[in-house]
């Protein structure tokens, strides 16, 4: 069940179809994100789509967890931001999930020396 949730989440992240990638988490959710700090699902991913032209993933592999509800994702996120800047980081996010299968928790980890330059330039 995780293993197809985190695949379907990186699809729609690759859409940005907002209705549907915050159906995937809990009421209660947290993310947190090296750029835009701890948020819930409601506003990280509206603002992520606001700043975003178009998003290109390729998944180098999928964990399970010592605990059954934790899971990772390595990918490589290529990411054309609002502006057309566009920039490209190897991504880790861990993911926590509920008994009912939805996401309690989404922590982003990149390095951020790239990226932050280009998502800073977008906001001027």
């Amino acid at each position: 069940m995780s293993k197809k949730t985190i695949l379907t989440y990186l699809s729609l992240l690759e859409q940005a179809d907002y209705k549907k990638v915050i159906s995937l988490f809990e009421e209660k959710a947290n993310i947190f994100s090296p750029l835009y700090g701890k948020q819930s699902p409601a506003i990280f991913y509206r603002q992520l789509f606001d700043d975003t032209r178009q998003s290109r993933i390729k998944i180098l592999d999928i964990y399970q967890g010592q605990h059954s509800q934790n899971w990772s994702v390595n990918f490589l996120y290529h990411w054309t931001l609002a502006n057309g800047t566009e920039t490209t980081f190897d991504c880790v996010d861990l993911f926590e999930f509920n008994e009912d299968g939805k996401i309690t928790s989404l922590r982003i980890i990149y390095d951020t020396q790239n990226t932050r330059s280009a998502f800073e330039a977008s906001d001027s």
